[in-house]
């Protein structure tokens, strides 16, 4: 595991990046290291936030997998997003403390971090344009998602899988040792399960997913 000031590095680093050229206040480390919680790996799978309730955390994942599941018209649940490790998971339902259309799981084994919402306004009141900062880097967090699916969406099946395991969440391979199933993968690519299987078969048995 990751010693702390390592995890911490890597949070800055992701905040640092929002805005490059300008550099994150003093109190910002200090101030996580002392507010976030600090988990242990998972020993199952577990519900963070649920639908129709207001977010009572973001989250940092420091190894493992959180899924975002949306709902449909008819109320079936769908994965939307799949965050893996060094990944923020902040939703905007979070950041302006309504209640949320979303359901948020992390897989088995994973390790997070995480800072509550009322920790989120105390550091607003350590800085001028900190609520600024935080609400930018949630919207920029959740635009790069967006785009990553839409992109994955826009190609033809094989390509999306072959994207998906080697470029995105190579993490997932073997598959056989994937946290993520294989349903949850096959509809946030938009492909049906059997063909998914059958396919993703193929490219394992050709090699061209190692």
């Amino acid at each position: 595991m990751l010693h702390p000031e390592k995890i911490l590095d890597r949070i800055i680093a992701l905040l640092q990046a929002i805005n490059p050229f300008k550099e994150l206040p003093a109190f910002l480390r200090p101030f996580l290291s002392e507010r976030m919680s600090r988990g242990s790996a998972l020993p199952e799978s577990k519900i963070l936030e649920r639908e129709g309730k207001v977010p009572k955390h973001a989250w940092y994942i420091v190894t493992g997998f959180i899924i975002v599941y949306g709902f449909d018209e008819r109320g079936r649940r769908f994965p939307f997003r799949i965050y893996g490790a060094n990944s923020i998971v902040a939703l905007n339902c979070f950041m302006k403390e309504c209640k949320s259309a979303y359901r948020i799981k992390a897989c088995k084994g994973t390790v997070l971090w995480g800072i509550t919402a009322s920790d989120v306004k105390d550091m607003y009141g350590k800085e001028a344009g900190m609520e600024l900062f935080a609400n930018k880097a949630a919207l920029d967090f959740s635009d790069a998602h967006e785009t990553l699916r839409a992109n994955l969406l826009g190609m033809e099946p094989r390509l999306r899988i072959i994207e998906f395991y080697l470029l995105i969440h190579p993490e997932l391979l073997p598959v056989k040792d994937s946290p993520v199933f294989d349903g949850e993968i096959a509809k946030y690519l938009g492909i049906p399960l059997k063909n998914f299987r059958r396919m993703r078969k193929i490219l394992l048995d050709k090699s061209d997913l190692d």
